[in-house]
């Protein structure tokens, strides 16, 4: 059965022209015809919108009727029957005339879509806007569109006369993070699917798009190439909060160089300068500014515990990648399997010691202490160190789980990574927080905000398939949102932070790129990057 619809149909043949109609359909917008005004309300030749909207109408004699689908206007301009909106005193000047149009607020009730009256015309809506806009930057002469993702052409509408230039924007949705422009040259409208920017500027005015959000452009750069495929980049950029922030970034191509992770040569648990752990010929390095915490792993050897639910950076010869995942170690005593939380380090109820180890084993006579070789318990006594072999120490909790073990029974050890998307693992190292992933800024929560963002942080970041080591540095301490907004706007589609309670250390071609501080502050692991033939 036939629904119909009485709503109010008035042939209007003076009202007033004004802005623009156009249907959006998602990423997409089609211009429909001129809307014109009437006491403030909005009007559309029945004509122009008959196409696109798929509707049948037709009119003789003063009647007509609309339809669309199962639903039907009908209207009769002698008797004002259809009457919706009360606009009786346009009854006897519409009267002869050839050309209907209809209320934008009876079309949209007709064909049941949204309709919204923007800064930048009138909008009729089959899907919402799916291009998403995070702000807009005023700097210099150019003025720059930030987008969550690479926009179509026809969004950006651009309109220049003599010094004012007005930057229209639609079909658009604004980021919960959105940043308005805080220049006193732009003036913005927002609407719910557009935005309109009028610039005041002197000259000609460049405008440009990107990803990411509102940051400030490289303002001093320099490169060194180091070997093919091993650049250095030093950079100076200003933060929207009006930081000025150093960056200095090592760059390396999958397969350029031999990667290696290094600790001081006293062993695992002291603490040196980058500068002492590794060759004076090596091309680069980075300290690692992590004590205890955080999963390091080298050519199948695992030298520091991981911690639950953190970002890691891992690599082969072919690919760099950093993902979200919780590595873990597992070793089986028999067929009672345990789950080890703590490698090389003084606390844990499952604690594991390599030959790495520098640091003498702690002592308990509440633990039991395992000597392993190969796949086998050969010792059951407490060892100053592991020479040789591996000491396995557990709490005096779990007593009644070890109390068969004998000597020669089996041990085997698992490492669980999740899904790495790698194969032929050569290195993992943990970072603290992820900040960036897939193009898009991370919620940072508050206990995470305090292990990033001081006047020095070290960053792992991954851009085009290439992998940086990014020691960035500002006289004061940096917010997360200013690092991120920084990282988006040069291009990184992943990037996770490290811990930055002290100076970060990084040395290129044996010399320390210092910023605001000065010297290396020791640290435990690091990485030497060093030119190879073949192979990370």
């Amino acid at each position: 059965m036939r629904k119909t619809i009485l709503l109010f149909f008035v042939l209007a043949p003076l009202c007033v022209i004004g802005r623009s109609f156009y249907l959006v359909n998602a990423s997409q917008s089609s211009y429909l015809g001129k809307v014109f005004v009437w006491e403030n309300i909005p009007y559309v030749k029945i004509s122009q919108i008959s196409i696109p909207l798929n509707l049948k109408w037709s009119y003789k004699n003063g009647v007509g009727v609309i339809v669309y689908g199962s639903n039907f206007i009908s209207f009769n301009d002698h008797n004002h029957q259809g009457v919706y909106d009360a606009l009786y005193n346009l009854g006897k000047v519409s009267s002869g005339v050839k050309t209907p149009y209809i209320s934008v607020n009876a079309l949209s009730k007709l064909v049941n879509l949204e309709w919204k009256d923007d800064p930048a015309g009138v909008f009729i809506i089959k899907k919402k806007p799916t291009v998403t806009l995070n702000g807009a930057l005023l700097y210099r002469k150019t003025f720059t569109l930030f987008f969550a993702s690479k926009p179509t052409s026809h969004v950006v509408k651009i309109e220049s006369h003599d010094m004012v230039s007005t930057v229209t924007v639609f079909p658009v949705k604004l980021s919960k993070r959105y940043k308005a422009t805080s220049s006193p040259l732009v003036v913005e409208k927002d609407g719910r699917v557009s935005v309109t920017y009028r610039v005041v500027h002197n000259g000609t005015l460049n405008i440009s798009t990107d990803l990411g959000f509102p940051s400030f452009p490289v303002q001093k750069s320099r490169s060194i190439k180091l070997e093919k495929g091993i650049e250095y980049h030093s950079l100076e950029s200003t933060s929207l909060s009006g930081k000025t922030i150093q960056i200095g970034a090592i760059k390396i191509s999958p397969g350029a160089a031999k990667m290696e992770i290094v600790y001081p040569k006293n062993g695992i648990g002291n603490f040196q300068a980058i500068t002492s752990m590794v060759n004076a010929t090596s091309l680069a390095a980075v300290g690692l500014p992590m004590t205890s915490r955080g999963f390091v792993m080298y050519k199948g050897k695992i030298l520091s515990a991981p911690v639950y639910n953190e970002p890691t950076m891992v690599w082969n010869d072919r690919k760099f990648d950093i993902i979200e995942t919780s590595p873990m170690l597992t070793v089986n005593i028999g067929d009672v399997p345990f789950t080890v939380d703590g490698i090389n380090c003084a606390t844990g109820d499952v604690v594991l010691y390599t030959e790495d180890y520098g640091l003498p084993i702690p002592k308990d006579d509440r633990r039991t202490y395992f000597e392993v070789q190969g796949n086998k318990i050969v010792g059951n006594e407490y060892k100053l160190h592991a020479k040789n072999e591996m000491i396995l120490s557990l709490t005096g909790k779990y007593d009644l789980f070890i109390k068969n073990v004998r000597l020669g029974d089996g041990i085997s050890f698992f490492t669980s990574f999740g899904e790495t998307g790698l194969k032929d693992l050569i290195g993992a190292v943990q970072g603290s927080v992820l900040i960036i992933y897939n193009s898009q800024k991370m919620k940072i929560w508050g206990s995470q905000r305090d292990l990033i963002g001081n006047k020095s942080t070290l960053i792992f970041g991954i851009k085009d398939d290439d992998l940086y080591f990014l020691k960035i540095s500002s006289k004061k301490k940096m917010k997360v949102d200013d690092l991120s907004d920084v990282l988006l706007n040069l291009g990184f589609s992943k990037a996770m932070a490290f811990e930055s309670e002290n100076a970060v250390s990084m040395i290129v071609q044996g010399k320390v790129v210092d910023f605001y501080e000065r010297g290396l502050y020791p640290v435990g692991f690091g990485i030497e990057i060093d030119k190879t033939t073949g192979g990370a």
